[in-house]
């Protein structure tokens, strides 16, 4: 699924100004909270189409990938599918 995110919390979340930038600042996050802040972006933003052909620049991180086109909006497509996990016995 494809989100369309809010440029401005997205980069507020991870302390950052510019999209160039966020690269480096999610390197500097643990793991399970980069994963925390992208899942809490997601679940306030809209399921939505993405064209590939307008993406100018991507991030990928672990199930997830971030992309921003050339109008400047971003985008987090998450590449976990609920399909292939397994539910908790407990």
């Amino acid at each position: 699924m494809t989100y369309l995110v809010d440029n401005g919390r997205l980069l507020s979340t991870f302390n950052v100004n510019h999209f160039d930038l966020l690269h480096d600042a999610i390197s500097c996050v643990a793991p399970s909270m980069c994963e925390y802040y992208l899942n809490d972006l997601i679940i306030s933003s809209i399921d939505t189409y993405l064209n590939k052909n307008n993406i100018e620049q991507s991030i990928n991180i672990d199930l997830y990938n971030i992309h921003i086109d050339y109008d400047s909006n971003i985008y987090i497509e998450s590449l976990n599918s609920d399909d292939t996990q397994t539910e908790s016995l407990w």
